[in-house]
């Protein structure tokens, strides 16, 4: 019975690497972020998926932080995997600069973003096919 249980359990766990599970459908994505031809470092990047008719709850966002290259790696909220669903992504990014209250420079108060609006507004967009890409770039610039 233990042998049953075991093999059951580790058919389960190989379904849900295989992607034969319930869950929404995941693929690898990776990228750069510049502004101004510049890499941004430290910049933090969610997607949220986009419903639609076919999938009015399409599944978890996916989030990274870019390394002092400006790449990111993306992983789903939860389950903590890596990677993004598959479809249609709204993006945002956001990069932020400590500003501190005079004569208290170890309370740092909300910062003010790096960032061009268009990085926080909603009209980045970013589209996961089923194979994934490590070419999510996002070019920003302040022109």
């Amino acid at each position: 019975m233990f042998i049953c249980r075991l093999r059951s359990g580790a058919l389960l766990a190989l379904a849900a690497l295989l992607g034969c599970s319930d869950g929404p459908r995941v693929a690898p994505v990776s990228g750069l972020i510049t502004l101004d031809g510049a890499p941004v470092a430290d910049a933090r990047i969610n997607t949220q998926p986009v419903s639609s008719e076919a999938a009015p709850n399409p599944g978890p966002g996916s989030f990274a932080v870019t390394d002092a290259e400006g790449r990111y790696t993306l992983e789903l909220v939860t389950p903590a995997l890596p990677g993004a669903v598959l479809g249609e992504h709204i993006v945002q990014i956001k990069k932020q600069k400590a500003r501190y209250v005079e004569g208290r420079e170890d309370a740092p108060m909300l910062a003010k973003s790096e960032l061009p609006p268009a990085a926080l507004d909603g009209s980045l967009r970013l589209s996961v096919p089923p194979e994934g890409t490590d070419s999510a770039d996002f070019q920003l610039s302040t022109k």
